[in-house]
């Protein structure tokens, strides 16, 4: 009986270790990239112009197979500073993020870069950037 019982055990870790050893090695994807409600398709149209003082409306659509973690929103212009981090969950998601050009923090002629990584449960990433150019 003794036997039996390590056997039973030693079968109980071989399989809690293959199934926990699983890795997703598909990245989560985004996709539908919206600025102000039109949808970005082209790479060299991830940048353009807009006024200072301006709300820029960014929305996009997330997938992953395995399940969706975070979105997390960084301006890159000076290093790079969070802006945001959200907790999402699911395969899917909807999600939206409205930045604000505001003149206590830009100047007419700066330039933002900011960047939206979504993060799947095991890690794997998507990363869309986005160029604003400060005008009048």
């Amino acid at each position: 009986m003794n036997r039996f019982t390590t056997l039973l055990c030693f079968c109980a870790i071989i399989v809690l270790s293959i199934t926990s050893c699983q890795k997703d090695s598909s990245p989560p994807v985004i996709q539908n990239f919206q600025v102000n409600g039109t949808i970005l398709t082209e790479v060299s149209s991830f940048s353009s112009t807009h006024a200072l003082g301006e709300l820029v409306m960014f929305e996009m659509d997330a997938t992953d197979d395995s399940g969706l973690d975070k979105f997390i929103i960084i301006d890159e212009t000076d290093g790079a500073r969070v802006l945001e981090s959200q907790d999402i969950s699911g395969s899917s998601a909807v999600l939206k993020y409205d930045f604000d050009i505001s003149a206590d923090n830009y100047v007419v002629g700066d330039s933002v870069i900011l960047s939206f990584t979504v993060e799947d449960d095991f890690g794997n990433f998507d990363l869309s950037s986005y160029k604003i150019l400060v005008d009048q």
